[in-house]
This record gives structure tokens, C-alpha cells and sequence, in this order.
């Protein structure tokens, strides 16, 4: 092998290992954001677990800044494919990274737009056994939310969908 060939290789094999990094940044524009702004998604090689409606799931993570940078709000991804058709989401949102990392309880939020100090807005949705209604807390939503060392906990927190059906989800995520 010559030099240029060795050297054109190593080129090659340092893309394709960069490219499959387990921490990609992703920007992305066509996700529903508020007006102005853009999603910046991290991929991560962590999984996470939650349980819903008696039944539990483990997904690949991946965190988001909602705001097209990293002082906004900052959101947690669990994504499960499961076969047969199914698929099962759980997000949290926050109004900062840095609270998210921080040590305390949240309050249910209503939704994630205008998210308070001290509040976090949670979805589960999917479709297969889960259904196709998105489940999200609401500010009468009674369960906890923890986060210690960034490992997130979610004890019997309920969940309504628009139309008032509600179900409760567990979880237990590092991030």
C-alpha cells in the first residue's frame, strides 16, 4: 500500500468514524417547534426505561434543545421500535438544561411552551398497544418527578389525553 493509499484510507475510516459517533448532533427543521425556532437533537448510545399502562419499555435516548441553542429548553427522549408494527415515545421537557440536571422535584406543566422554573412538561405516545392518542401531563396531573446525579424518576405520575382519558407511566432514565 503506497502512502496515498494509506493516507486517503485513514481519511476514509476517520469520516465513517466520526459520522457513527454515539453522540451525533442532528439539526433538524421540519419538527413541530414554536415560531422561529429549531430542534437540535442529540443521539446518545444510553437507554432508558418507562412502564405504561402495565407494560414496560426500554428505548435508545436522545436529548434535544427546543430553542436552536443550548441555554432553552432542553427535552428527553425514550424511543422503543418494537416489532409488529409498535412503537412507544416518553419525552420530558425542561425549561433548561441546567435545571434538568439539577437536584429536585418538578411540577406537571400543561405544555411545554412556556415552561416555568420548576416545571416539566411529560408526553408518552406511540401506536400499537399504547394507541394513537399522545398522552401529556396537565397542571392537575398527581405523581412525581424527580431528577438526581441526572438520572430522572417518575413515580405513578397520570397522564390525559385531549380527550380525557388518562393512564399512568413510570420511568426511570439517566441522562
Amino acid at each position: 500500500m503506497t502512502f496515498k493509499e494509506l493516507a486517503l484510507f485513514l481519511l476514509i475510516a476517520g469520516t465513517i468514524f466520526t459520522a457513527c459517533n454515539g453522540n451525533a448532533v442532528i439539526k433538524k427543521k421540519d419538527v413541530k417547534t414554536a415560531p422561529g425556532e429549531e430542534l437540535i437533537q442529540t443521539e446518545s448510545a444510553k437507554t432508558g426505561q418507562f412502564s405504561f399502562d402495565g407494560l414496560a419499555y426500554t428505548g435508545k435516548l436522545s436529548s434535544q434543545y427546543l430553542d436552536n441553542k443550548p441555554g432553552g429548553k432542553f427535552s428527553v427522549l425514550c424511543q422503543q421500535d418494537l416489532d409488529n408494527n409498535m412503537f412507544a415515545l416518553f419525552q420530558i421537557v425542561f425549561p433548561t438544561e441546567a435545571e434538568a440536571a439539577g437536584a429536585g422535584s418538578f411540577k406537571p406543566a400543561e405544555g411545554f411552551y412556556s415552561l416555568e422554573k420548576g416545571e416539566a412538561h411529560i408526553a408518552v405516545s406511540g401506536y400499537g398497544k399504547i394507541g394513537d392518542k399522545e398522552y401529556t401531563t396537565q397542571d392537575k396531573s398527581t405523581g412525581t418527578i424527580e431528577v438526581k446525579n441526572r438520572v430522572l424518576t417518575i413515580t405513578n405520575l397520570q397522564l390525559f389525553t385531549s380527550d380525557g382519558k388518562t393512564n399512568r407511566v413510570d420511568a426511570s432514565i439517566s441522562f
